[in-house]
């Protein structure tokens, strides 16, 4: 499917948009299908070194912290998270540990402390947390379409974009919703007409009866 592009994207979204939409379900690539996958995509963003080994242990971590991810973004779409999901989302951010550091301007900033592998996807983390505190946060979203859910950047003025794309996620789906509506309509319908004719069918009957125990009285 053709997307519509992201615009220009803040520095701290780079990371968590890029490592999310490692998962495409509409074309059914995973981009973490292995430990060497893994291993070459966070190579290619200077997560870790070129002599760093990535184990199935990692992989597990990585994949556990985008499905968390994208369980966030979903929410931001107006999808809301049962408690149940938002407790698992918090079990695994709270296995990369992160700690305060200040900068050369005196300010704040979280940084991962494990080494690694793990220290990697920390670093995702941690510009999750900047992007809460430059107000960027809920602008990343993870698209509602069952067979899209494409994570994007909401530039809108009232951060009000639901759809990766209006035009192809959008409309299909308000395609289907009314087809569903329209078909469950019609079942509705079939049921009552299919009473009416019951009934229909009873009173006739009935009246015979009546008017056999009428003759037969007399």
């Amino acid at each position: 499917m053709s997307r519509t592009p992201d615009p220009v994207l803040p520095s701290e979204l780079e990371l968590p948009l890029a490592f999310v939409n490692t998962l495409d379900v509409e074309d059914a690539v995973d981009r973490f299908g292995s430990p060497a996958a893994l291993r070459s995509w966070l190579i290619d963003r200077g997560l870790i070194g070129s002599d760093a080994r990535v184990t199935r242990r990692d992989l597990g971590l990585a994949i556990e912290l985008r499905d968390a991810l994208r369980h966030a973004l979903i929410a931001h779409a107006g999808i809301d998270s049962s408690t149940h999901e938002v407790a698992g989302v918090n079990r695994t951010l709270a296995r990369f540990p992160v700690g305060v550091r200040v900068d050369e301007t005196g300010s704040p900033q979280l940084e991962p402390r494990g080494a690694g592998v793990a220290g990697a996807l920390g670093r995702v983390v941690c510009d999750m947390n900047a992007a809460q505190s430059r107000g960027t946060w809920d602008r990343l979203k993870l698209c509602p379409a069952e067979d899209c859910l494409w994570a994007f950047f909401d530039a809108s003025k009232n951060r009000s974009r639901r759809w990766c794309s209006m035009n192809v996620c959008g409309n299909r789906t308000k395609t289907r919703e009314y087809r569903r509506r329209r078909a469950a309509h019609a079942h509705a319908a079939e049921g009552t007409s299919g009473a009416s004719v019951e009934v229909r069918r009873r009173v006739p009957e009935s009246t015979t009866r009546e008017g056999a125990g009428e003759e037969a009285s007399e």
